[in-house]
């Protein structure tokens, strides 16, 4: 490797830290804040159970990364529903049966690709804005939800299911060990293969893809099958570590995906974005919902300063990549 390759490499890498930074200080602020109203918030206990409830929202936000680097507008609606969905009907169909999980999981999983490739072939094939196809797909798996369980949530959930919740190591529950496994696979992916790469530059450039032999529109459907499939994974997780549920389980962490995204550095236009840094973002979102919880506020108020802190960041980070296009 010469020295220009090196520079090279260097500056990427720098570049990637940099776009870590802001996440990283949020998420040192938000800890010495959080002592500050509870000085056992930092405890080992309280920190298991923060990054239990943060692998979550880094399971949707890795879903949603796969869709957001094509750009084109992509989006996922529908990974709230898709989560909701799978997390009600595993304990329906498994009847708390341990030899039922396995092909329970497999059906369910498959039900997601399904979902993720409908989206997928809709908006890229027939050119239905991806904001609404998702959107209206997020309808229709809520309507098959609420039809499948009729809203009445089931209680029993596999043993082998719940070991989401049990804590092999330390304070840390099996759904943060999960949640590690399935993020080093997909940064691998994205980062590694030929088919991670081709989505950056489709991202970046759908042009240049074009002129490079990417079949674009292979390449997005599959982006959403696989976030189908992650969503769908993600709800039996959610459900795993929760141990019950509503209709609605999972229906806000299509919002959370898209925030940890943007607060893990992504670019909302697409071409870049890591999952990584997504996971980045899940901890900062969750950090600030425990240290409102820590602060005392009833949960209307909690929603409202969240709500209003996760508008002002977006806010920020599309101004800064409003520069960056200009420049």
């Amino acid at each position: 490797m010469n020295n220009t390759d090196l520079r090279k490499k260097n500056a990427i890498r720098m570049n990637a830290f940099k776009s870590y930074l802001p996440a990283l200080l949020a998420v040192v602020a938000l800890l010495f804040g959080g002592n500050i109203l509870n000085p056992s918030f930092s405890s080992m206990k309280n920190v298991g159970s923060l990054l239990s409830m943060a692998s979550i929202i880094a399971v949707a936000a890795a879903a949603q990364t796969f869709v957001v680097l094509i750009g084109g507008e992509g989006i996922d609606l529908s990974i709230g529903p898709v989560m909701s969905l799978t997390a009600l009907m595993i304990p329906h169909l498994t009847k708390g049966e341990n030899n039922m999980l396995i092909p329970m999981i497999v059906f369910l999983v498959l039900l997601g690709a399904i979902i993720g490739f409908v989206n997928g072939f809709c908006s890229q094939i027939i050119k239905i804005p991806p904001l609404i196809m998702t959107m209206i797909m997020g309808t229709v798996v809520n309507g098959l939800t609420f039809a499948w369980t009729r809203g009445m949530p089931s209680l029993s959930i596999p043993k082998n299911l719940l070991l989401m919740k049990r804590q092999p190591i330390g304070t840390f529950s099996g759904i943060v060990f999960a949640m590690i496994l399935l993020v080093i696979i997909t940064e691998l992916m994205l980062r590694k293969t030929r088919f991670g790469k081709s989505l950056y530059l489709i991202g970046s450039n759908r042009n240049a893809s074009l002129l490079s032999g990417i079949n674009i529109n292979k390449n997005v459907v599959l982006a959403y099958l696989i976030s189908g499939t992650i969503a769908a994974l993600g709800g039996i997780l959610a459900i795993g570590y929760l141990g019950i549920g509503n209709i609605k389980i999972c229906e806000s962490y299509t919002m959370y995906s898209v925030a940890a995204m943007a607060i893990g550095g992504a670019n909302m236009q697409g071409g870049r974005g890591t999952i990584l840094g997504a996971l980045t973002g899940a901890i900062v979102l969750q950090l600030l919902s425990s240290v409102l919880v820590a602060a005392g506020w009833n949960q209307g108020i909690r929603q409202l300063i969240q709500g209003v802190v996760l508008l002002l960041i977006l806010i920020a980070i599309f101004l800064k990549n409003a520069k960056r296009l200009q420049q």
